[in-house]
């Protein structure tokens, strides 16, 4: 394993497990986090990989987190880095097509684009309502998640554009 910092957290990654603080994804989610009250809210983190979206909503006042994944190691990691970083989190190791019962005030999805436009269809079951979404994906592909954000009945409200993705905070019509 590596260790590596990334705002003020310790955290340690491997190869099989997505998420070292480098990617403009995981920069561009954590700056979008920063712009939300997360105090009293529930955050839904799918897809957690290392656990830094997750561990940043907690840091940021978040009272309760779900941590999801279908990678058994991201789960173990993202526990480890959890502990690392006093905070508590509820991680849950899923089958790729379960359904999870649990409704979010703020949903992170930093995920690749086929995984991510099957979840926005069914992103309604998650959300609380008022949830916020925050979510990525490659520049290249930047017009289909208007496109099927507007059939989920999702707007964007604000985004932060990296050289080759963006990320994106969205919210009900």
């Amino acid at each position: 394993m590596e260790q590596f910092k990334y705002n003020n957290l310790i955290l340690y990654k491997d190869n099989s497990v997505w998420g070292d603080g480098t990617h403009c994804t995981t920069i561009g989610c954590t700056e979008l986090l920063k712009k939300l009250d997360l105090k009293n809210k529930k955050v839904l983190d799918i897809g957690t990989g290392t656990g830094v979206q997750s561990i940043m909503a907690k840091k940021l006042g978040a009272e309760e987190v779900l941590a999801i994944d279908i990678n058994p190691g991201a789960i173990g990691l993202g526990e480890y880095n959890a502990k690392i970083n006093n905070v508590n989190i509820d991680f849950k190791l899923i089958l790729e097509d379960e359904k999870i019962n649990y409704k979010a005030d703020v949903v992170v999805a930093n995920l690749s684009p086929h995984i991510l436009i099957k979840y926005l269809y069914n992103i309604h079951d998650y959300m609380n309502p008022g949830c916020k979404i925050i979510t990525s994906m490659t520049n290249e592909f930047n017009m289909m998640v208007e496109i099927n954000n507007s059939k989920c009945g999702l707007k964007i409200v604000d985004k932060y554009v990296g050289d080759t993705y963006s990320v994106f905070l969205l919210e009900e019509e």
